[in-house]
């Protein structure tokens, strides 16, 4: 059977039980539409934990529930988006019947965020790539393992925030990109790499990747002609890619608390340089040009 196959976890199932009851109140405050339905799919579930879930269709039927309340939810506050801004909240899956139901609905949409701290979501669904007019996606602090690779056929997003999740690795595909001027990647400490095809994003201005595992920096780093600022504190580079010296829009690079020996950019190249940050490394010495920009 393939809902079978696609189940979840006994124990994933009860932490999505256990985060949606906590919430129940304010949520149902929260909401202005699909309340009774809403209501009625919690009472199911209250069934199903209450009979001890016994066997194999009892956990079907509750990760049907739970899938259902999801998209009720989900549903309910995308009745209520204003200004093409939608902001989801106590949901811990994101599933792919809303996009399908609200489709027309959804393509209009600029701006979604679904931050962690009313959230338990741990992963996004193929059919993010609905959302063709997307300019700022904000997936801060939810508990996302990685990205599916359709998200780089959101050919306008500007804004990408996936601060505090716990990535070990980017598809490929965030180099389709275009468009994306900020990147926000702080606090992945199983991240240690990117992609080659980060250097394919050629529009971006700001790439903050504090408090990461970075080990290494990708020689494709170099072709991003666009970027004023980065920032990559508290990693563990050992090295610099000396294609560092090909930014030349660059402003402020950050590099505290990494494990770096050796600074080799040409400075001459950096002409809009305000600012290095590179302490708490093991550089021994540093040549005289660099210390007009040292903080």
């Amino acid at each position: 059977m393939e809902h079978q196959h696609q189940l979840h976890s006994k124990e994933s199932m009860l932490k999505e039980f256990k985060f949606l009851i906590k919430h129940k109140k304010i949520l149902l405050r929260s909401i202005n539409s699909n309340r009774i339905t809403i209501n009625s799919q919690f009472k199911v579930m209250f069934n199903l934990i209450d009979k001890g879930l016994q066997n194999i269709e009892d956990l079907i039927e509750l990760d049907i529930c739970l899938g259902k309340i999801n998209t009720y939810i989900a549903m309910a506050f995308l009745n209520s988006m204003e200004d093409h801004t939608l902001e989801l909240k106590y949901i811990t899956r994101l599933p792919a019947l809303l996009f399908k139901m609200h489709l027309n609905k959804l393509k209009i949409l600029k701006v979604l965020r679904i931050t962690g701290f009313y959230n338990q979501l741990v992963n996004l669904p193929s059919e993010i790539s609905y959302l063709c007019n997307l300019v700022e996606l904000d997936l801060n602090h939810c508990a996302l393992l990685d990205l599916p690779k359709e998200i780089g056929q959101l050919k306008h997003l500007e804004k990408l925030n996936l601060n505090d999740n716990f990535f070990t690795a980017l598809p490929e595909e965030i180099g389709d990109l275009k468009a994306l001027k900020e990147l926000h990647i702080c606090n992945n400490p199983n991240l240690s790499s990117l992609p080659e095809e980060i250097g394919d994003l050629f529009a971006l201005e700001i790439l903050n990747m504090h408090h990461d595992g970075l080990e290494i920096l990708p020689r494709s780093i170099g072709k991003l002609n666009s970027l004023k600022v980065i920032n990559l504190d508290f990693n563990k580079l050992i090295i610099v890619p000396p294609e560092f010296s090909q930014l030349s829009h660059l402003e402020r690079i950050h590099l505290r608390h990494n494990r770096l020996k050796k600074l080799s950019l040409v400075l001459t190249n950096l002409k809009n340089l305000q600012t290095i940050d590179i302490g708490e490394n093991d550089i021994d010495e540093l040549p005289e040009e660099f210390g007009t920009y040292l903080h």
